[in-house]
């Protein structure tokens, strides 16, 4: 909204990575990295970068309060910066750990973000008078923002955002705006063609093909307590995907821990135990073994609560219900149902009575599968024993239960409590390298996903660490993929839009590989592919591809070697050079920006340059400079 008034501006944000957005008079606005050594965050680069706004020529500076104690607060909201407008857009459970530990505790602390002789805005609801009461000890006009102004932003305004922006944000910038004589239907047209996508935002990205499975990602990792949480899962409507009604569906949750999060930890451990249905649970990120240890904790108090005696539901309604939550394929024909998936997605002229009659026989099907020229055949039969193996520990204990009748004794909860752990274990899939890529991680979740599923991932906890790689490989497949969409447009000038776009992409991946080659293959055969720049760029593009592939299969070989006494080594060493790195690192991160000042450096360059910076500290550097070398 500011940047569509012309004005030139810094917007510092914090939150999953930190960031400052920048644009000159009616210019461009773009996203930089702050330098943050070792990924540390001092009150101090507040004072750098207002002194760098300062050099830049900005007029207006928005930015988000990066204290959390009350001291820090205020040094920065009312020594430092002392804003004409603040905003807080809410008060749920985060950094309980600081602000807590009881829930009232975190809006009591959040008053000292208020301004004294200001303007504050909120979309709060709950602890709204607490805010209320706060303003007016300090003199400070109170502007609350709540569900009627949020309701009234119709379905097709909300769609004309590039990500599922939450209807709050919305109408808080709209009141800001009003404040300041801005027209209401200006500064929403404005910011939906403005908007610069944080990388936390809750977006769904397009389903990426990858050996037969399609895998598609929702990024809700910015929400950092259990309330956001769950929103964004019924917001997405992974609620209401069920083992019957979408049988073709994989349900999978990838939590990135953070080992200095330890309380925020805990409560995504609850929420993985007690709220979540889903097929698999990956684990990235640092401290695995105390999220794994979090999680058993969760699960021994969740299990203590259930129990077959009901006076509600018989116990055999009891585990029915379990085994759909659990995502079990209870009766034999969920199974054959998941088994058809699986098969028809290689080939649709195959006889599946043929198959069914050798499901007790995985070495005979996975022969007559082979002999079918059916992909993927040694992962089917996989899959389809552990379905089978499934499906028979719910029919034995629904049998017990038959025996039984309706006494339940405390043999019999126990047995039921063991299945319980035993279907839910084998839903966690830990990735224990800290450092593994994004494309790694793409790999891990692939390989745990049926062949012919169509995989729903949402990304939760954390973005940071090893979850930051991650997406942005989906970032740079949903680049790569419009580009495809305009190589293929009818077009010619669309069409030779997305030809340049993609021949300067260098991002390539897993989810990247068969969309292009596929759109290579369909575009070589049109007429307007018989020119000379058309087979030129389409040949950039294939060597480009083929370089990135080439080396992802390579670091994927070198990734198997495990814990060799070179590795040892190489942590070491790189441990006792990286003081000296760490210097070069803030050098050239001063000097980017310095170059910036004096345009002797574009935005662009800047972005990706600083990037690589970013990348580097977080350690690994010397054991792939040394793989480079190894690879030339």
């Amino acid at each position: 909204m500011m940047n569509a008034l012309g004005f030139s501006i810094v917007s510092k944000t914090t939150g999953c990575e930190a960031m400052f957005l920048h644009a000159h008079p009616f210019g461009t606005l773009r996203e930089m990295f702050l330098f943050r050594p070792y990924d540390k965050a001092t009150i101090w680069e507040q004072h750098n970068l207002v002194c760098l706004a300062d050099k830049l020529h900005c007029e207006v500076f928005l930015w988000e309060c990066m204290g959390l104690t009350p001291s820090y607060v205020d040094i920065l909201q009312r020594q430092w910066m002392r804003d004409d407008i603040s905003t807080i857009t809410n008060t749920y459970p985060d950094h309980e750990d600081i602000q807590g530990p009881a829930g009232i505790n975190i809006p009591q602390v959040m008053t000292n973000f208020i301004p004294h002789n200001g303007t504050l805005l909120t979309t709060e609801e709950q602890m709204r008078p607490i805010l209320q009461t706060a303003a007016k000890e300090r003199n400070t006009a109170f502007n609350p923002v709540g569900w009627l102004e949020a309701g009234l932003l119709a379905e097709d305004v909300l769609a004309r955002f590039p990500y599922d922006e939450h209807p709050f944000n919305i109408a808080l910038v709209l009141a800001m705006g009003a404040e300041l004589g801005i027209e209401h239907d200006f500064a929403i047209k404005e910011m939906a063609d403005r908007v610069v996508a944080d990388i936390g935002v809750l977006k769904t990205f397009p389903p990426a093909p990858w050996k037969s499975r399609r895998l598609e990602f929702v990024n809700g990792m910015s929400a950092n307590e259990r309330f956001g949480c769950l929103s964004n899962w019924v917001r997405c409507g992974f609620d209401k995907l069920s083992i019957e009604k979408n049988p073709d569906t994989w349900i999978t949750i990838v939590v990135n821990n953070r080992a200095d999060r330890i309380a925020r930890s805990r409560v995504f451990a609850s929420i993985v135990v007690k709220d979540l249905s889903f097929d698999r649970c990956v684990l990235i990120g640092n401290n695995l073994t105390g999220l794994v240890s979090y999680i058993k904790e969760s699960w021994a108090e969740w299990i203590d609560t259930v129990t077959l005696s009901s006076d509600k539901e018989t116990p055999a309604e009891i585990i029915l219900r379990l085994a759909q939550y659990f995502r079990v394929p209870y009766t034999l024909e969920i199974l054959k149902q998941r088994l058809a998936m699986m098969v028809k997605a290689q080939t649709e002229s195959i006889d599946l009575e043929a198959i069914y009659k050798q499901l007790d026989q995985p070495d005979n099907l996975f022969a007559y599968l082979q002999s079918e020229g059916v992909s993927y055949a040694q992962e089917i039969v996989l899959f389809l024993k552990q379905d089978q193996d499934l499906l028979a520990s719910y029919q034995a204990f629904s049998q017990q239960l038959d025996q039984s009748g309706t006494a339940v004794n405390e043999a019999l909860e126990k047995k039921f409590r063991e299945l319980l752990w035993c279907w839910f274990e084998q839903k966690l899939v830990v990735v224990e390298d800290y450092y593994a890529t994004g494309n790694q991680v793409i790999e891990f979740i692939g390989n745990a996903t049926p062949p012919g599923f169509y995989n729903k991932i949402m990304g939760i906890q954390n973005i940071k660490g090893t979850g930051l790689d991650f997406v942005y490989r989906w970032q740079a497949w949903d680049n790569c993929n419009r580009y495809c969409q305009q190589l293929s447009n009818p077009s010619a000038a669309v069409s030779a839009t997305g030809l340049r776009a993609l021949a300067a992409f260098q991002e390539h991946g897993l989810l990247t590989e068969e969309t292009v080659r596929q759109t290579i293959a369909k575009i070589e055969d049109l007429p307007i592919a018989h020119s000379e720049l058309y087979q030129a760029d389409l040949s950039i593009i294939k060597v480009n591809l083929e370089r990135s592939i080439e080396s992802l299969s390579k670091k994927g070989g070198q990734k198997t070697s495990g814990n060799t006494w070179i590795k040892k080594i190489t942590v070491v060493l790189e441990a006792f050079l990286d003081a000296g790195d760490a210097v070069k690192r803030r050098k050239k991160a001063n000097q980017i920006y310095k170059d910036l000042i004096t345009e002797r450096i574009s935005h662009e360059r800047a972005t990706l340059e600083l990037q690589k910076i970013n990348k580097r500290q977080k350690g690994g550097w010397l054991n792939l400079a040394l793989l480079h070398k190894t690879g030339d």
